[in-house]
């Protein structure tokens, strides 16, 4: 909005310089005024007979054209300041708005923050594309609107995914509600792990290997609340299934036992295999199902089997870190 406001006055501007006496470089209405052919005397006192004011009308008229040319004058060389300001520094005017060639943001306006968001998606973009792809999304394609509201006490995000047979139209939606440091980072990247996967899934991934790879951004804090729940699982003995886990198509934002899972088997699948394994291993799963994928893949049987050896990592990798806390201490 802030470049439309310039650019109007730029036609008063061209108009103001436009060509008027080539020669003496005057403007539109100051060179007609010198082109005017000026009345013999004669007329003069034939006019000045019939009418006494015209002459000091006139006078009285000129003057106040000439003090408006001085303030247009001044005006117009205002404009032109500001124009080049402008376009020597487009973020000057905060409007809350910021937008690229794969992302639009809308922020509270204030520091230029919808531009920080930008600018951090654009970079979380090509860096998880990098990592899990092994090249950059194409320029355009998954874009995606931004939408940030600042929350101190809150910390959610959402990815909506649109386009071609996903039942939304238009273009992606991310949704974050949170801090200024979570809405340019964790939380931020959290979703834009969404929008990269898509690239390569269109249709979506299974919600325990989209959650599982998002929550590996995920904050401290959180990592230790899932690493928490994952230590309950083992105390306890109860163990979620990882068959139900592998089933579902979503999993409730509450649900923090179904994303402690997701993270907690995500991270024991990488750790036998790389990243390209792990995603071939969900794009094949979802061509021939879980047990022929898993064979394929890891050389694991089934999903009972899975479930077993899944188990025996974590209550391993649980222990490994009590030892070395222990011997911190």
């Amino acid at each position: 909005m802030a470049a439309l406001s310039l650019t109007l006055p730029l036609l008063l501007i061209t108009f103001l310089d436009g060509p008027g006496d080539s020669t003496s470089g005057k403007s539109p209405i100051a060179a007609s005024k010198a082109r005017t052919p000026q009345p013999q005397s004669a007329s003069r006192e034939v006019a000045a007979a019939t009418d006494p004011t015209q002459e000091q009308r006139s006078a009285d008229e000129w003057k106040e054209l000439n003090e408006l040319l001085r303030e247009v004058a001044e005006r117009t060389k205002e404009i032109r300041r500001l124009n080049a300001e402008h376009l020597a520094n487009p973020d000057r005017h905060d409007t809350g708005i910021a937008g690229g060639k794969n992302f639009t943001v809308l922020a509270p306006s204030g520091g230029f923050f919808a531009r920080k968001v930008l600018d951090r998606a654009e970079a979380l973009r090509k860096e998880i594309a990098l990592a899990w792809l092994g090249r950059e999304v194409p320029e355009g394609k998954e874009f995606t609107h931004i939408n940030v509201i600042l929350a101190e006490e809150l910390d959610s995000g959402l990815t909506l995914l649109a386009g071609p047979g996903r039942g939304l139209p238009g273009n992606n939606q991310i949704q974050l509600e949170t801090t200024r440091d979570r809405a340019t980072g964790s939380t931020l990247a959290h979703e834009i792990v969404q929008v990269v996967l898509a690239s390569r899934f269109p249709q979506g991934m299974p919600a325990f290997a989209t959650e599982g790879i998002a929550g590996l951004y995920d904050d401290a804090e959180r990592l230790a609340i899932r690493k928490q729940l994952v230590s309950d699982f083992a105390r306890t003995n109860r163990w979620p299934s990882l068959e139900v886990l592998l089933q579902s198509k979503s999993i409730d934002p509450s649900n923090g036992t179904g994303y402690a899972t997701a993270a907690s088997l995500t991270e024991f699948l990488l750790a036998q295999g790389d990243r390209a394994r792990f995603l071939s291993f969900v794009e094949d799963a979802g061509q021939g199902g879980w047990d022929r994928a898993l064979a394929q893949h890891y050389r694991i049987a089934s999903v009972r089997e899975l479930q077993q050896r899944w188990q025996s990592w974590a209550g391993r990798n649980l222990n490994q870190s009590a030892t070395k806390r222990q011997a911190a201490d």
